[in-house]
């Protein structure tokens, strides 16, 4: 996961939606981070592993399968981050997902094992590139996935029919689980995951294994 993040805040305009003010945002806390993270993932995807910082000091990262490009911002912007599409039509950037810093937290707290993770930002990266999409909250967006695997919408999306896709209200579990923390209630997390069994066996050799993260992936989306 490749995650460029921005600090900048919305101003006082942009709040109230004024065009213009709207548009610089989006290219500030969208399009800007997406473009570079791009250009990051072009790097790591030459072979390349290593990274600098301004004082010099190298990072070198993993090498992995698949580069999965998000962006994060500190400042909350639904209406901004979940309509990428649009604001990217005008532009020569592949839409991405994009994160509230806050919004990332719960979803990682909430697909814990790293390739449910995984799958669920393929997903978010998927639904992005259709702008008939509509979601409000990405607490919906997560509990469709883990209702179904948001599978209705990526069905509807791919079929290429709907001008509009209309997600909606979908998140009740998230909202549950979120309320029962502060109060340390023993809820377990909404959280899809392999099932144990599976898992036992997969380890045990006792089923077809692969390192590569997208054959678990496949397989996560696979499981009722």
């Amino acid at each position: 996961m490749l995650a460029e993040c921005k600090a900048h805040r919305l101003t006082d305009p942009a709040r109230r939606g004024a065009p213009a003010r709207i548009k610089t945002k989006a290219g500030e806390l969208v399009l800007t981070p997406l473009e570079q993270a791009s250009a990051a993932a072009e790097y790591m995807n030459r072979g390349a592993r290593d990274f600098k910082n301004k004082q010099g000091r190298v990072l070198t990262v993993s090498e992995g399968a698949e580069v999965i490009r998000i962006a994060v911002s500190f400042e909350r912007i639904d209406p901004l981050s979940l309509q990428v599409a649009l604001f990217a039509d005008d532009s020569e950037t592949t839409p991405g997902a994009v994160f509230w810093l806050a919004d990332l937290l719960m979803t990682a707290d909430l697909l814990r094992d790293p390739s449910s993770l995984t799958a669920y930002l393929v997903v978010r990266n998927e639904l992005v590139q259709h702008p008939a999409v509509l979601a409000y909250m990405e607490a919906d967006l997560l509990g469709g996935f883990i209702y179904d695997r948001l599978s209705t919408v990526r069905k509807a999306a791919a079929s290429g029919t709907f001008d509009e896709i209309d997600l909606g209200y979908s998140a009740d579990e998230v909202n549950a689980y979120a309320l029962s923390k502060p109060a340390m209630l023993a809820r377990v997390p909404p959280c899809w995951v392999l099932a144990r069994r599976l898992v036992g066996r997969m380890s045990a050799g006792g089923w077809p294994w692969s390192p590569d993260p997208r054959e678990i992936i496949s397989l996560h989306m696979a499981i009722a």
